[in-house]
């Protein structure tokens, strides 16, 4: 069965949603398909598995730490698949998430990926780091 390539990206996005750590084979065998079939579907739509990854796992991070009452950075980090505590506070600050919520305050106000382009886009922000290593 043939899939476009906005369906591919639609179900990756939604299987990083709720495991944002899924390396690209494991996700692209839930869909059935190779995993190069999914690398070039999103590369056509001008994004990369990376950068999905990345965001869903900086947005599922930001919405556990911030929420009522915020998870401990410890808790997060491991439900997140890193290494330690600190290996998440390295990504999170790499990947330009706010200040409060590495320190467990409030949430904020906007998406940290408000970008003013189309929501349906996930393009990092200018002056994003593209590194998640």
């Amino acid at each position: 069965m043939a899939y476009s390539g906005q369906v591919i990206r639609e179900r990756t996005l939604a299987i990083l949603q709720a495991a944002p750590r899924l390396p690209l084979a494991a996700v692209a065998r839930r869909m059935g398909l190779d995993r190069h079939t999914v690398e070039r579907a999103l590369k056509a739509g001008g994004v990369s598995f990376r950068d999905l990854q990345r965001d869903c796992t900086l947005r599922l991070a930001t919405r556990l730490l911030s929420g009522d009452p915020p998870m401990s950075l410890q808790l997060v980090a491991y439900q997140l698949g890193f290494p330690s505590p600190g290996a998440l506070t390295q990504f999170l600050r790499r990947n330009a998430a706010p200040d409060r919520v590495l320190r467990g305050g409030n949430p904020p106000q906007t998406s940290p990926f408000a970008t003013g382009r189309n929501s349906d886009s996930l393009e990092p922000a200018e002056g994003k780091m593209h590194n998640e290593r």
